[in-house]
Parts: structure tokens; C-alpha cells; sequence
């Protein structure tokens, strides 16, 4: 069973407590007695080491205290991380890059263990390793210096990082999603991720197993990245508040997230919002029609929830249904 605790400032704690995953299959196998176990060992009436295999992980999670210790330890860590060198962040981006791809299958599984079905983990494993591809932060770190000349003039346009970000990703997807705090630690910020407490496994994964170790190898302070857990509305609260945070990195509804975006403006923080959507696809007169055909098809993964998922289609009147045919339908 891995086991994974909170991350403050360089130090792994046990929290308040440990969220138990039981394996998905073991649930729908027999839904009644794995909740009654997963409860058991989260209340402490089951000792873990008598966990049945069914029992793949825990993870700790914590309160106001460790969120607000998790604040201020990447507070602390901001300036010295900030000044890392770029070069050193473009050689901690590809073997991050390299890392997922090495571990793409174990991550695979780890989603399966949460729920997703297989074809949904591999396709949100194989999206996480398109954004950390060389060509893909290639390009994002280009971003942070460049520099060109115009006559006898040198123009140099420069980005340095915001300072401590606050990433928390949706439930439904967590671990891929929480990938995307890699690109705001080599941009120079610190991190406080927030692992959500209904699938918790994936996120503390990646970080305590895939980026803490790239971070340690490289030399950043103490508190570059702090891994929570707990109540959502109340971290959330906190985060909103608190004069230590930047930028908040938030996943769900579009209702709530409008709003979420609207308080952080009002307490000076950036909201970097990825909300519900109703995505579409074009289809063009000259398209690739079976991978049209298998893009629209990808609407049934997550029975839909995800946001970028298409929702419908809107397809030249040139494109006749004919041309996508029953037997290409049905191949993917």
C-alpha cells in the first residue's frame, strides 16, 4: 500500500488524518462491504497493516493549520526559488518531461485504482506527457526572456514569476490536471497543490514521487512545493484571505468559478480559471474525417463530465454523413 503525508516546507507530516483508496473494481464488485472498509480504516477500527490488497494508498490530509503553515513555507521559499536560473529550470522541465513518460503506465494505473476507466487514464497520461513534450516548454520558457533587435535598439521583454501559486485541480481528474502546477514552479513561482480528498492518490503521486525528488536534485529551498489536503471550501477561504498567496489555480463550475474569480480580483490575486465548458469541434471541407470521427468520439470519456471533451459538432455542409461511414464509427 503506498502511503503518502502531507508536504510543509520540505518535511512530510501525517496531518489530522489518512483518506484510504480502495481500489475501484473492488467497489463496484461489492460496493457495501469496500465503503465499510475504507471507513474502518480511516476511523481507525481496521489497523492498516491488515489492509487486503483491494487497499492501494493513503493519503493525509490536514486543516487550517497545516494549510496556513503550507502558505507560509512557499512564502518563505519565493525569492531564492525565483532567482533559480532559467537554464536550470528548462533542464528541470525536460526531465520532468522524461519522468512521465517513464512513468506514464504507473500512472496509468494509479488513475484505474481511482476510477477512470482505462482508455479515459491513458488518454489524460498521454495529453500530461504532450504539455511537458521538449517542443511544448520549449516554447513555454521561451516565453519567460526573449530578446531581439529593432535598428541599433535591443528590445528584451522578460516575465518573472508572481510569486506563491495555489493550484486546486478538479476531483474528477485530478492527477493530470494537477500536472499543470509544473509549469508555474519552472516559470519560478512556488506551489501550495491541493489534493482533493475524494481522489487524492494520483496528485500526492506525482508530486511526492515525480516532481519533489526532480526539486531536491536541483537544490530548491525548503517550501518551493507544499502538498495539502482537506476541506475545499474552507482551503479555499484561506487561500482567498490569505496576503501570502498570488495566483489561484481553480478547476470546477462555471457558476462557482466566476464568482471564486470574482473574489480573488477583489482581494488582489490573479484567478487562473479552468471552468465547465460545452466544446465543439470543426469539421472543414478537406478534414481528416476518421480523426474527426475519433475525436467526436472521445465526447463519451468521463460519461462526459470533462470540460474539454466535445459536446457537438459543426461539420462544412460539403462533409456528407455518408463520408463518415458505420464501419469507421464503430472502429473507434
Amino acid at each position: 500500500m503506498r502511503s503518502y503525508g502531507l508536504l510543509i516546507g520540505g518535511e512530510e507530516r501525517e496531518g489530522e488524518g489518512w483518506n484510504y483508496t480502495v481500489r475501484a473494481s473492488a467497489l463496484i464488485a461489492d460496493p457495501m462491504s469496500a465503503f465499510s472498509l475504507k471507513r474502518a480504516l480511516e476511523l481507525g477500527t481496521h489497523a492498516p497493516e491488515d489492509a487486503p490488497p483491494e487497499v492501494v494508498g493513503r493519503c493525509a490530509w490536514g486543516g487550517d493549520r497545516e494549510n496556513a503553515e503550507a502558505l507560509e513555507a512557499a512564502a518563505r521559499a519565493r525569492r531564492e526559488w525565483g532567482k533559480m536560473p532559467l537554464a536550470v529550470r528548462r533542464v528541470m522541465a525536460a526531465e520532468f518531461g522524461q519522468a512521465m513518460r517513464d512513468r506514464a503506465q504507473e500512472m496509468v494505473e494509479i488513475l484505474v485504482w481511482e476510477g477512470h476507466p482505462r482508455r479515459l487514464a491513458e488518454w489524460e497520461v498521454r495529453g500530461v506527457i504532450d504539455c511537458t513534450s521538449p517542443e511544448t516548454m520549449g516554447w513555454f520558457l521561451d516565453q519567460m526572456h526573449t530578446e531581439w533587435q529593432h535598428g541599433d535598439r535591443r528590445i528584451v521583454l522578460a516575465r518573472k514569476p508572481d510569486g506563491v501559486v495555489c493550484l486546486n485541480p478538479p476531483q474528477n481528474a485530478a492527477g493530470s490536471n494537477a500536472a499543470l502546477g509544473m509549469s508555474a514552479l519552472v516559470a519560478g513561482n512556488t506551489l501550495v497543490v491541493k489534493a482533493p480528498r475524494s481522489t487524492p492518490l494520483s496528485v500526492m503521486f506525482l508530486y511526492h514521487e515525480i516532481v519533489n525528488p526532480l526539486l531536491q536534485r536541483h537544490g530548491a529551498p525548503a517550501g518551493t512545493l507544499n502538498i495539502i489536503s482537506g476541506d475545499t471550501r474552507r482551503i479555499l477561504r484561506q487561500w482567498i484571505n490569505s496576503p501570502l498567496v498570488d495566483d489561484v489555480m481553480f478547476f470546477g463550475d462555471s457558476t462557482v468559478g466566476m464568482k471564486f474569480g470574482a473574489d480573488c480580483v477583489a482581494k488582489g490575486k490573479k484567478a487562473v480559471l479552468e471552468l465547465s465548458g460545452n466544446d465543439g469541434i470543426v469539421v472543414w471541407n478537406d478534414a481528416d474525417l476518421d480523426a474527426a470521427a475519433a475525436a467526436m468520439c472521445e465526447c463519451f470519456y468521463g460519461s462526459s463530465q470533462i470540460c474539454m471533451v466535445p459536446k457537438y459538432a459543426v461539420v462544412h455542409p460539403a462533409v456528407s454523413y455518408t463520408h463518415l461511414t458505420l464501419p469507421t464509427i464503430l472502429r473507434v
